[in-house]
Formats: structure tokens, C-alpha cells, sequence
């Protein structure tokens, strides 16, 4: 979600890479203050918190990042720095529409950056904070996430040596990562082992913080959500309800709906690659598995595969349809009911009645 960019005294830009990071500080003139260059480290990243603080309060410094989220983003909101998300292939046509030598460095990108966000301010949009609530459910599920790709990959190396080296015990067990199966295989220590205990730990952890979430209603309300993935669902999601928001734009933030581009005469549709990669796949699991207990999901899911759309873009239509549905139970804080469903009550009426005859 997003809110409109508020008056700067100055602009911000910073060029993000894997060592170093070099940061620009720009004048409403287009005049560039200072320019410097920060590590990685955590005291670095502090720095480049603080540096911008003498220019101004900074509520009216904003600073642009090619991805919305993570811990530097969670730094600059917490420090009241406006941060406005901006898509990394928009800063590359407009650094070649300004420098069309292709000749650039690190500085030079973060004056692009700065001067982006100057010309173009009046069409971006601010990131909001996230409360402490989505914070805390946030933390904890993606944790769940990052160990449960740690667990798939340490099982997947299990297996891969087992069918190498001993392919009886891999025939022994019908999962590699059962309990039994890891209590037989203690004597060769694995990642495995640990992190099933912790991931179940997560879950309890995630379910108490989703409990305590004003918004949680609304996703667990949902038919076959579960817990984690209405967490998931509900942190990538956000908390501001902006009026000059929509359904549509959550969607494209999902990467549910495709990007559709016009030249002339020539139109063409597109796969959306940018997007919230985790967000999408919260909201197509729970669309895969919605259809199995929602008649109304089970028909949208069945209308698209018939049109000729193969299963994936098949269950990226329904969430499309879903976050239309969330989108309004999450703007008046109601939990999910298909009796008020307009469209689900309909069909489940009319399915009442054929099965009635």
C-alpha cells in the first residue's frame, strides 16, 4: 500500500549493490549537496540512517528503494524517512534517456536516482509503515519460510547421497524427513534434523502473533487458508487502506494480473515478473487450495481452464478474483462470509436447487 509523496526539502538517492552502497543528496533545483559512499556493515547502513539528518526533519527527506521491504526499509521508516518504492527498470530507462553514452558509476547512479525522484515525484507514491502487529507476523512467517526452503534443500541433499550411497535406507522410508526416518539417520548429522523442530515452533509462533493481529479475522476467515498462509497473506498484503487504492493495484503487486503493453497498432500481454514474489505465492496457494472447498473458487478455477489456460495461470486468474473479495472484507475489518458473498451465495443457491430436483 502506499501514500502520496509529501513536500521534500531535499532528495535522497541511493545505489544499492553487494559491497558498498553510494548515496546522493539532491536540492529541489537539481543541484547535488553531497555524495558519499557506505559499506555493507550494520554500522554503515546506521550512518547512511543518520547522515541525511542534517539537511533536514526526515519527514521530508524521501528516499527511493528498488525493493519495499527488508531491514533497511524497516531502518529509514523507523528514522521517519518516506520511502518510495521504484522500480529498478524505470531508474535504467531513465538513466539512459539522461546519459545516453551508457558511461556511469556508482555516484552517478544515485544522482539518477536522487533526480528520478525529483522529476517524478508527483507520480510516486510513499510506502506505509507497517504496524507492530504485521511486523512481529511478518518476522516470524518468514522465518517459517526461509527454513522450510532450508529443509526442502537439506532433504533433497539427503535423498541425492542416500541414492548414491546407501539406496537401501532411502527404500526404507516413505519420507526422508519423518521422524523416524531422521532418528535412524542421527548418525549422520544433517541440517534436517534441526529444522523441523523449529519450524514447528514458528508455526505455534506465527498462530499466536496472527491471534493477536486486528486483520487476522478477515484472512483466517477464508475457506482452507490455515494459519500460515493467512499470515502470509495478510503481512505481504500491508496495513494501510488508502482511498486512492484499489483491488487491481494489490493485484498487480501479487503479480496476479498481467501487464498489457500498446504501441500503434501492436498490443501484446505479458507474464508480470515485478512484483512481490512472496506475496504471489501466498496468494495462489491459497487460491489452489480454496477451490477445493469454495464452489464459487472451484467455478472461476474451471471457467478459466475451459478458455484454454493451463493450470497456472488458471489459479492466478482465481486469486485475481480473490483479492477482490480480501480487498473488500479487508476495507470494512469484516471476516470473509459467502452468505454476503454475492456471487458464492447465487451459486450456492442455484447448486442447492439442482441437487434438490
Amino acid at each position: 500500500m502506499s501514500l502520496a509523496l509529501p513536500r521534500a526539502l531535499m532528495f535522497v538517492g541511493v545505489d544499492w549493490a553487494v559491497d558498498e552502497h553510494a548515496v546522493c543528496v539532491m536540492d529541489p533545483s537539481g543541484e547535488v549537496v553531497t555524495g558519499f559512499v557506505i559499506g555493507h556493515a550494520a554500522d554503515a547502513i546506521a550512518r547512511l540512517v543518520r547522515r541525511p539528518a542534517k539537511f533536514g526533519p526526515a519527514g521530508q527527506l524521501p528516499i527511493p528503494i528498488g525493493r519495499p521491504n527488508g531491514r533497511l526499509v524497516d531502518l529509514l521508516l523507523e528514522a521517519g524517512h518516506p520511502v518510495v518504492p521504484v522500480k529498478p527498470n524505470a531508474i535504467k530507462v531513465w538513466r539512459e534517456s539522461e546519459g545516453p553514452s551508457g558511461a556511469k558509476n556508482d555516484l552517478r547512479n544515485a544522482e539518477v536516482v536522487a533526480d528520478y525522484l525529483r522529476a517524478r515525484q508527483r507520480r510516486l507514491r510513499v510506502a506505509a509503515p507497517y504496524s507492530d502487529h504485521t511486523k512481529a507476523v511478518r518476522t516470524v512467517v518468514r522465518t517459517r519460510g526461509d527454513l522450510v526452503e532450508a529443509r526442502v534443500a537439506a532433504t533433497n541433499q539427503v535423498s541425492a547421497l542416500l541414492a548414491a550411497y546407501w539406496p537401501g535406507a532411502l527404500a526404507l522410508f516413505a519420507d526422508v524427513e519423518s521422524r523416524i526416518s531422521l532418528e535412524f539417520l542421527t548418525r549422520y548429522p544433517t541440517p534436517t534434523s534441526a529444522a523441523r523442530p523449529a519450524i514447528k515452533d514458528l508455526d505455534r509462533s506465527t498462530a499466536a502473533h496472527l491471534g493477536e493481529h486486528p486483520d487476522g479475522e478477515v484472512f483466517t476467515s477464508l475457506p482452507r487458508s490455515g494459519q500460515i498462509n493467512a499470515a502470509q497473506m495478510l503481512t505481504e498484503e500491508g496495513d494501510c487502506r488508502p482511498a486512492d487504492e484499489s483491488a487491481d493495484s494489490v493485484a498487480a503487486l501479487a503479480g496476479c494480473t498481467p501487464v498489457t503493453k500498446e504501441s500503434g497498432k501492436h498490443r501484446a500481454v505479458h507474464f508480470r515478473w515485478a512484483c512481490n514474489k512472496r506475496f504471489r505465492q501466498a496468494m495462489t496457494t491459497f487460491a489452489d487450495n480454496s477451490r477445493h472447498a469454495s464452489p464459487w473458487a472451484k467455478k472461476i478455477y474451471e471457467q478459466a481452464r475451459a478458455s484454454g489456460k493451463d493450470h497456472p495461470h488458471a489459479i492466478r486468474v482465481l486469486a485475481h478474483a480473490w483479492i477482490r473479495v480480501i480487498y473488500r472484507c479487508w476495507l470494512d475489518g469484516r471476516p470473509y462470509d459467502p452468505e454476503q458473498h454475492r456471487s458464492a451465495a447465487a451459486l450456492t443457491k442455484q447448486l442447492t436447487g439442482q441437487n434438490a430436483a
